[in-house]
This record gives C-alpha cells, sequence and structure tokens, in this order.
C-alpha cells in the first residue's frame, strides 16, 4: 500500500514538472515571437538609444560570435591562399574594408583636386574664374546599434562588430597560411602599410614640344597636350608639385619668368606715375602690374580655392578627428598597390565588412531547476559578414575580375560556456599583491594573486 502510494506521488512530480516544462517552453515562444516583432518600432521610437550602451548582448553571446566570425574568416583564407581552384597567382594581397575604401577615396579625391589645381594654374587665361570648392571628405563611421528582445526564456541581442575587428582577424590568418604571397598581405584601414618598391604610373596630360626651328609663336600656336603617363606621387609631393606650379604662374603673370607655362596669362605692365625720366636723361620709368589687371585677377581667385583646399586638408574629421591628409595618406600606399597591377603580376583583393552580429541567450526554468539545478542557461552566437575576392590585373586588362561575392553567415547552435582552462586567481576578492608581488610559482604565475 505504502509503495503504491510512493509510486503514485513520485509519478504526480514527474508529470507536473513535464507540464510545467511544457507551458514554460510554449508561453517562452509566444512572448519571445511578440517581443522580435516589436523590437523594430522600439529601436526606431528611440534613435539614441544605440549611443547608450555600445552591446546588449551577454558576454558569451559576444564569445560565440567572435568565434564564428573565426570561423568565417578561417575558410575565406583557406578560399584565397590555399588549394582551392579559386586561388590566383597574385603576387601581392590587399585587405580592403571601409576604413581602408575610405582611406583609398580620401587619396583620390585628394588627388583629383589638386591635380586640377595644378592643371587650372599651368593653363590660367585671364577669363578664368574662381574655380571649384573643395569637398573635405568625411570618414564614414558606422553608430554602435543594440537591440535587445526579452522574455521569460530567451534574450535575442545584436552588438556592432567594429571595422578593423574582421580585417585584423583576416590578416593574422593570411599570416599564417603557406602562402607567401599571403604571408606578406597589406592593410591600410588603420595602420599604414609598409613602403612599396617603386612607383606606379599614371595616366596624364602633358604638353608635347613642338620643333626647336620655329618661332616662339609658331611653338605657342602648336603646344598641346596628349595622353601620356607619369609616376603617381605620394601626397607631400603632390602638395609640393601644386606649390611649385603655383609660384611659377605667379611669376609668370609678373613677367619675371617666360617659359613656366605656354598657356598662362602675362600681365601688363603699366608706368609708375611720377616725372619723366625719358626727359631728364634718366633711365625708363618703373612699372608695375595692376592689382586689376584681369590676370591677376584670375591668380586671385584661383588662389582662394588653392588656400580652401588646403585648409580643408588639415581640418580634423568631427567624427574621428583623423585630418584629411592623414587619410589620404593612408589611401595612397593602397591605390599604388593597386595600380601597379598587371596581367603578369595582378593583385588579389580581398574586401570585407559586418553585414549583422548577435546571439541568443536561453534561459529554461522548470520544477527541477527550481528544486535542484537552478536555470538552464545557454547561448548562441553568430555573424554574417559581406565578401569580395577579385583579382586586379590592371586598369585596361580584360583579365581583372571577381572571383567570389556572397554574403557568408555562420551561427553556433545553443551551448553552454565551457569553464577557463586557467582557473588561478579567477575567485580572488582583490588584487592588493600587486604592491608586494610573491615570487611566481606555476599556479600562479605572475606572483601576485592573494591565496
Amino acid at each position: 500500500m505504502h509503495a503504491a502510494r510512493l509510486s503514485f506521488i513520485c509519478q504526480s512530480v514527474v508529470l507536473l514538472a513535464i507540464t510545467f516544462a511544457m507551458h514554460t517552453n510554449a508561453s517562452a515562444q509566444k512572448k519571445g515571437a511578440g517581443a522580435a516583432a516589436a523590437s523594430p518600432s522600439a529601436a526606431s521610437a528611440s534613435p539614441s538609444a544605440s549611443s547608450a550602451s555600445p552591446s546588449s548582448a551577454p558576454v558569451e553571446v559576444e564569445w560565440l560570435a567572435y568565434s564564428s566570425l573565426d570561423k568565417v574568416l578561417d575558410k575565406l583564407a583557406t578560399y584565397a591562399c590555399g588549394t582551392d581552384p579559386a586561388k590566383v597567382d597574385a603576387t601581392k594581397v590587399v585587405i580592403l574594408d571601409p576604413p581602408a575604401i575610405q582611406a583609398l577615396q580620401a587619396y583620390d579625391s585628394f588627388y583629383d583636386q589638386a591635380e586640377s589645381l595644378i592643371d587650372a594654374f599651368a593653363d590660367m587665361a585671364p577669363t578664368s574664374g574662381a574655380g571649384g570648392s573643395v569637398d573635405d571628405f568625411a570618414d564614414v563611421t558606422g553608430a554602435v546599434s543594440a537591440a535587445a528582445v526579452a522574455s521569460t526564456s530567451e534574450t535575442s541581442s545584436s552588438f556592432t562588430i567594429q571595422d578593423p575587428t574582421a580585417a585584423i582577424v583576416l590578416l593574422g590568418k593570411l599570416r599564417n597560411s603557406t602562402s607567401k604571397t599571403c604571408r606578406t598581405a597589406y592593410y591600410s584601414g588603420v595602420y599604414t602599410v609598409s613602403e612599396i618598391s617603386g612607383r606606379p604610373d599614371v595616366a596624364a596630360d602633358l604638353y608635347t614640344a613642338p620643333d626647336d626651328g620655329k618661332s616662339a609663336e609658331e611653338k605657342e600656336k602648336e603646344l598641346t597636350k596628349q595622353p601620356a603617363t607619369k609616376k603617381l606621387l605620394t601626397v607631400p609631393e603632390e602638395l609640393e608639385a601644386l606649390a611649385t606650379q603655383r609660384r611659377q604662374t605667379l611669376l609668370t603673370i609678373l613677367g619675371q619668368k617666360k617659359n613656366a607655362s605656354p598657356f598662362v596669362c602675362r600681365g601688363i605692365a603699366t608706368p609708375i606715375p611720377g616725372p619723366n625720366p625719358a626727359a631728364q636723361g634718366q633711365a625708363p620709368a618703373a612699372t608695375a602690374i595692376s592689382s586689376s589687371d584681369p590676370c591677376v585677377t584670375a591668380f586671385n581667385n584661383l588662389d582662394a580655392t588653392y588656400n580652401a583646399f588646403l585648409t580643408a586638408l588639415s581640418t580634423p574629421n568631427s567624427t574621428t578627428g583623423q585630418p584629411f591628409v592623414s587619410a589620404a595618406k593612408q589611401g595612397y600606399h593602397l591605390r599604388a598597390i593597386l595600380k601597379a597591377a598587371t596581367d603578369q603580376a595582378p593583385v588579389l583583393g580581398i574586401y570585407l565588412s559586418m553585414a549583422a552580429s548577435g546571439g541568443t541567450q536561453q534561459d529554461r526554468k522548470n520544477l527541477l531547476t527550481a528544486v535542484f539545478t537552478g536555470d538552464w542557461i545557454r547561448y548562441s552566437g553568430g555573424v554574417s559578414v559581406n565578401i569580395i575576392v577579385f583579382e586586379e590585373a590592371g586598369k585596361t586588362s580584360a583579365n581583372s575580375k571577381v572571383l567570389f561575392s556572397d554574403l557568408v553567415r555562420f551561427r553556433t547552435p545553443l551551448k553552454t560556456i565551457n569553464a577557463p582552462s586557467d582557473k588561478t586567481c579567477l575567485n580572488s576578492g582583490d588584487n592588493l599583491g600587486v604592491f608586494d608581488p610573491k615570487p611566481a610559482t606555476p599556479s600562479q604565475p605572475n606572483g601576485n594573486c592573494i591565496p
């Protein structure tokens, strides 16, 4: 009789526990779905919430998300530099992410504007106007966003993996590859890459010299610009070339230099008012070029644009604090590498940017966890990465192509987080031992833990 009653009680307890667990999971899924649907409006209603906290995800979710990123980039490194058939015989490998693209755009913008000013000074005619203005290319940095969806059992979280992280992880994997080319990969999103050997050629329009047997007037009429090439200049060299052309143009206008540029207009010198020196047998009267001379006016207008250009170069970005000229210097190295690509020496480019990262914390409760084990907590994490792998063989080459382009994702299953392999000092209530360090031991390598 007692045995039957005890068996009935045990069965009832088990049945109650199972029923409670099923009810908890069902309500958790319903609440989780409802919270997920409401999260976009909540996020949009508070646009400044993302700046309040850099992440809403538990640290365990972030660990798993970074592990997922490691898996994706390990596969990418194997694809680009391993034994995969898509591997190319590139002589250089360049990693491009949003900061690197911004640096490239900064240099391209700087170079185009500097070259335009050089041409404007060299070809300045009396009808020249003020010219354009200089656009200060601003680094675009993504704001950190966080959105939490909570319920009694599951909490979904998203967080931002900063742009340099993915590139730095990939750079480390490429440097550990068996490919000699990949072990010397270039990255310039945050840190400047090493100086490259040699300078690539870039397209340019240059003056062609006419025959020496013709008169000065005939030579000037025949002077035209023809397509040619010249060496790609660094930022300091380009600024020096611009300053030199500006100085030569001014000297030509003032009549102090004859052949600085064949198309620069010459100012008209007029005598300075005063006594007639010729009537007194003295030297010719002194002359000067008026500030209202059309050539001087054109120069002053263009010089205002030149000064605005220099001001923009040194103005710090309001978001990053980095001057425009600093970003342009970083971009020069990557642009030089890509410009140097040829059919015989192609460059492998790897572009990647983080599309999303986040995970889920699951907190499961039932009668058994309440009485015996405590909550069963598990975590998952995942990432989505935009990836493009391309081969650059030169601007005019037909061999430049995209080898791979896709949104690659990886998510870990729900799992518990293992304890750290080194548990030394994890339960220390303080670290006051740093003031009186003890000799290091195998169990306490730094010797500063309080036993």
